[in-house]
Parts: structure tokens; C-alpha cells; sequence
């Protein structure tokens, strides 16, 4: 199974925490989309960031995904395997 961790070949604590990393901000967007969490929850679970660096973050993940085909396609992979979260 395609998991964030499997995807970037290492465990999440390793880069939860590293500045830029390309896991750290999927981690977030997969949490907005799939997990449907809003901004402060987000931050809460993740730390490290405030609603709106969050938010800026989640964004800046989803102009990466629309340009870099591999990603996006590796990310869709997880997503898939994701349970989707109903509201």
C-alpha cells in the first residue's frame, strides 16, 4: 500500500518538522482534502504553524501538484487509498 511514508522512503517524525519538506506540506493538504480538517485542527495535529501559514502552505502544496505531473500522480495514489471523511 502507498502510504506518505512509504512514498518518501522514510518515517513521518523524520520530516514532520523539516522546513520545505514536500511530505510535510502533503501531509497538510491530504489532511484539508481527504480528512476535510479545517485550518486550526490542522495546526493542532501538526504544530508547528498557524491557521494561516497553514493555509498558505496547503496552498502553495496544491500550485506544486497542478505542475509537477509525478507528484500528482504519486499523491493521487495515497489519496486513493485514503478513507474519505463524510460531513
Amino acid at each position: 500500500m502507498q502510504t506518505l511514508e512509504s512514498a518518501k522512503g522514510e518515517p513521518q517524525e523524520r520530516f514532520s518538522d523539516r522546513p520545505g519538506d514536500w511530505g510535510r506540506d502533503a501531509a497538510r493538504w491530504l489532511g484539508r482534502r481527504t480528512g476535510r480538517l479545517p485550518l486550526h485542527e490542522l495546526t493542532k495535529r501538526m504544530g508547528g504553524l498557524d491557521y494561516t501559514a497553514a493555509g498558505v502552505a496547503v496552498s502553495r502544496f496544491s500550485r506544486r501538484l497542478a505542475k509537477d505531473a509525478k507528484l500528482a500522480g504519486m499523491i493521487a495514489r495515497i489519496e486513493a487509498r485514503l478513507p474519505n471523511v463524510e460531513m
